[in-house]
């Protein structure tokens, strides 16, 4: 298999789940957004909430930096098999 396809594919399949995986949380956080909203400005911890959407975005951020590490890692890894095959057929 031609090893710039592997990378393609492989970046493409990354590129794919981290989108899926930042549409899931989006849609979560919608959905629950509107049932949120009215229970925090109830009970006036709204604040409160605030922090928690901020807690939970830096988490998401620190996921979706290890699926971009992990990317790097395995095209990397890919890359070196290629060249390294290459190699001892020539």
């Amino acid at each position: 298999m031609d090893p710039r396809f592997v990378n393609a594919l492989t970046g493409l399949v990354a590129t794919a789940g981290t989108f899926l995986v930042i549409a899931l949380v989006v849609a979560g956080w919608v959905r629950s957004r509107g049932r949120r909203r009215t229970d925090a400005v109830e009970s006036g911890g709204m604040q409160e909430r605030v922090a928690q959407l901020e807690t939970e975005l830096g988490a998401l951020a620190v996921e979706i930096e290890r699926l971009g590490e992990h990317q790097r890692y395995v095209t990397r890894l890919l890359e070196e098999r290629s060249v390294a095959k290459a190699k001892s057929v020539h």
